[in-house]
C-alpha cells in the first residue's frame, strides 16, 4: 500500500505545487508543501521511528510559518533540483574507474548472470550511466537558474534582490512540474527503444514487458544499486 500511496501523493504534490504558482494561491502552496514533508518522512513513518512524527511537526509548523511570512513557495523550489542532484550522484558515482556502473548493476538484476557482461554491451552500460548523469546534472541547474530568477516568488526575489533577469512564476512551474519529468521519461523511453535496435537478441522485446520487469525488483533496489 506504501508503494501504492507514494506515486499518488507524488502526482497530488505536482499538481498543488503547478496550481500555486500558475495561480498565485498560498493555500495550494501550503498543502503542497504538506504533502511534501509526508514524502519525504513516509518510511520512517511507517516504521513508527520516533524521531520521524516530531520531524514531521516541525517541518509541518515550519510550512505554516513560511506561508504566514508569504513565503510559502520556498520549500516547492528544493524537489525538482534535489531529485535530480541526488540521481546525478547515484549514476555518477558508480563511473570511477574499475567500478561497475549503475546500469550494468541495473542489468544484471533484470537477468541475473553468472559471467561476465558482453564487452560491448558493458561499454553500452557505461556510456548509458555517463549519459543519465549528464540529463540529471542539466535538469538540476535548469531548475536551479529558474527558480532563482522566478518572479514574483522566486529565490532572489524572496530574499529582496532585484535582477535584470526576471522569469514568469508560470514559466518555473511548468518546467519544474512537468517538463522536467517528461523529459526523463521519454528518454528512457527512447533509450529502450534504442536498445532494442543496437541490441536486438536481448530480453523484453516489448516495451511492456520491460517495465513490468522492472516495476518488479525490490522496493529498496535503488540502495542496493548505489552500494
Amino acid at each position: 500500500m506504501i508503494r501504492a500511496l507514494s506515486p499518488i501523493l507524488s502526482i497530488v504534490y505536482l499538481l498543488l505545487a503547478h496550481l500555486a504558482s500558475i495561480f498565485g494561491q498560498p493555500g495550494f502552496a501550503l498543502v503542497a508543501g504538506i504533502v511534501l514533508v509526508l514524502l519525504v518522512l513516509m518510511q520512517p513513518l511507517r516504521r513508527a521511528r520516533a524521531w520521524a512524527w516530531l520531524a514531521l511537526g516541525g517541518a509541518t509548523a515550519l510550512v505554516f510559518a513560511l506561508a504566514r511570512l508569504e513565503l510559502a513557495m520556498l520549500p516547492l523550489y528544493a524537489p525538482p533540483v534535489l531529485f535530480n542532484l541526488f540521481f546525478a550522484w547515484l549514476f555518477g558515482r558508480t563511473l570511477a574507474r574499475g567500478s561497475r556502473s549503475l546500469i550494468e548493476r541495473l542489468a544484471r538484476l533484470l537477468e541475473p548472470a553468472d559471467g561476465p557482461l558482453d564487452p560491448d554491451v558493458q561499454r553500452y552500460c557505461r556510456r548509458l550511466t555517463a549519459g543519465w548523469t549528464f540529463v540529471f546534472l542539466a535538469l538540476a541547474t535548469i531548475n536551479l537558474v529558474l527558480a532563482l530568477f522566478a518572479v514574483p516568488d522566486g529565490l532572489l526575489a524572496s530574499a529582496g534582490v532585484t535582477t535584470a533577469i526576471n522569469v514568469p512564476q508560470a514559466l518555473w512551474s511548468w518546467f519544474a512540474n512537468v517538463i522536467n519529468y517528461l523529459v526523463v521519461g521519454v528518454f528512457f523511453v527512447a533509450e529502450y527503444f534504442w536498445r532494442r535496435h543496437r541490441f536486438p537478441a536481448m530480453p523484453w522485446r516489448t516495451f511492456r514487458a520491460f517495465c513490468r520487469r522492472m516495476a518488479s525488483l525490490p522496493a529498496g533496489v535503488w540502495r542496493t544499486l548505489a552500494q
